[in-house]
Parts: C-alpha cells; structure tokens; sequence
C-alpha cells in the first residue's frame, strides 16, 4: 500500500524538479566551500568534478560550471 506522500516510484511528491535543483546547488556551493585537504588529482575530486559538469550542463544558470572552470584553473 502506498503512502499519499509517496508516488508509485517510491520517491517523495516533495521531490519536484525545482527542489531537486536548489539542493543540488546548496550540495555544489557547499563542497566547493569545503573542500578537503587532498591532491586535487584524488579520485574523490573526479567524482565531484563529473557532478559538476552534469549539473552544469543541465542548469546551466546555476554555479555548476563556474565551479569546474575555477577548479580547472587552480
């Protein structure tokens, strides 16, 4: 039986594509704030860095691509 908050992927109605959004440039400003002390060729930074381009590329209005190029630079 499914929940009235719940669709039949099993994901919330909350989770539209605005929200889905705004947390994925909360998550992208947060990580460029924080970054951890590590070569910047560490395995974990391709793994941001593939985040950033796919969020990059699908809101390109958001600091995704900024964030790559600033990264690319340094």
């Amino acid at each position: 039986m499914l929940s009235a908050g719940t669709s039949v992927s099993g994901a919330s109605a909350d989770w539209n594509e605005k929200t889905i959004r705004d947390n994925l440039q909360l998550v992208a400003e947060w990580q460029a704030k924080h970054p951890k002390k590590r070569s910047p060729l560490h395995w974990t930074y391709g793994a941001f860095y593939s985040g950033l381009v796919q969020y990059g590329l699908s809101v390109p209005e958001g600091p995704g691509l900024p964030l790559l190029r600033k990264a690319g630079e340094e």
